[in-house]
């Protein structure tokens, strides 16, 4: 009897003790990737302001350069992300405040997650964005040249900066998936944060369909781009799909 209750004694201790070093570990993997949340978040912004000051402020004050059309296909919305995630960054630096126990990450997500709908034009943008501003590095030798200098030498680093929001809806994903991982059920910001995990996913899964619908109003508009000189016609109805050239058109495009 005696032993039996010796070795139940032991057998709860050890498990109550594990318990304790499984919420260290938690606590301690949680607030990681908080702070890598976090700190993405900032240089996310950081990205976000080089392409607005850097690039679009400057092209759009000088028509010489690139006419206005061009320069909404290529920068679309982007001050309006800017805008939202500034929103991000500014409550995210007030969680700081309850460092290293922090609470209320979700609640922020929720209440900010309807500003994210401005990632829709943007990503449906992104492919004729790109294929614009491909098209201008090659034909245009003073803006491939203004974005050369702007660049620091690169014409490909625009590029690249310009598909940094297409990645940062699966960063949020992954970040919440990490933390929700690590977040005690019993603590307060766990529903929270679970919602709000389920919400970044269905975006970045929105993001997804959205860059096949960006492939093909990149045809559709690059379409009426050439032949806009022939026909006036709205190509880029919503549920358009691009299949091809047709002959007749063919014959027409090729005598361009």
């Amino acid at each position: 009897k005696l032993k039996f209750n010796t070795f139940s004694i032991n057998f709860l201790y050890f498990f109550s003790n594990q318990e304790k070093i499984y919420e260290e570990v938690s606590w301690e993997q949680r607030n990681a990737a908080i702070r890598e949340l976090f700190s993405k978040e900032n240089t996310y912004c950081d990205v976000l302001e080089t392409v607005v000051s850097n690039f679009l402020i400057p092209l759009r004050g000088d028509k010489h350069l690139i006419n206005t059309s061009d320069t909404i296909s290529i920068f679309s919305n982007v001050e309006a992300l800017l805008s939202v995630h500034r929103e991000f960054q500014i409550s995210f630096n007030g969680l700081m405040s309850q460092w290293p126990h922090v609470t209320g990450l979700g609640k922020i997500f929720i209440k900010l997650a309807p500003l994210l709908a401005a990632y829709g034009p943007y990503v449906e943008n992104s492919t004729h964005a790109h294929k614009t501003l491909t098209r201008l590095l090659q034909t245009e030798q003073k803006f491939a040249a203004f974005v050369s200098e702007r660049a620091g030498g690169s014409d490909f680093k625009l590029t690249e900066l310009l598909f940094y929001p297409l990645n940062r809806i699966s960063q949020y994903s992954m970040s919440f998936e990490t933390i929700l991982k690590h977040t005690p059920r019993k603590h307060p910001d766990h529903s929270r944060l679970s919602r709000a995990h389920g919400m970044m996913t269905k975006l970045y899964n929105f993001i997804q369909e959205s860059v096949t619908v960006s492939k093909n109003r990149a045809k559709i508009l690059e379409c009426k781009r050439k032949l806009g000189a022939y026909f006036e016609v709205r190509l880029e109805i919503p549920n358009f799909m691009f299949l091809s050239i047709t002959c007749s058109v063919c014959l027409l495009y090729t005598s361009d």
